[in-house]
């Protein structure tokens, strides 16, 4: 069955937030990170996979869309990671 674009941005979106919120509790646990370094590093390294986890989705759905919805979907995408990203940020610094 095929989906929407509205549905796959609403999936990709999903999928994204639930990561970061998996990866903010686990980066909030004592003793995971004991630097700064570790931290900046760990972070780097959830939003390449948060990255990785949007386009997984997307690819799912690639060959259902046309060029046009394709090219909607990449810019939605360089939307969401920033502010998803942003979002995780702010929880980190409301738990230390």
């Amino acid at each position: 069955m095929m989906k929407s674009l509205e549905e796959i941005k609403s999936e990709i979106k999903q999928e994204v937030t639930t990561y970061f919120k998996h990866a903010a509790r686990v980066n909030a646990e004592p003793g995971i990170f004991g630097k700064i370094t570790g931290k900046l590093r760990a972070s780097k390294e959830i939003l390449e996979t948060a990255g990785q986890i949007a386009v997984d989705v997307a690819n799912q759905y690639h060959e259902e869309l046309t060029e046009e919805q394709t090219d909607d979907l990449k810019k939605f995408m360089k939307e969401l990671l920033p502010s998803a990203y942003k979002e995780w940020l702010t929880t980190q610094r409301a738990e230390s």
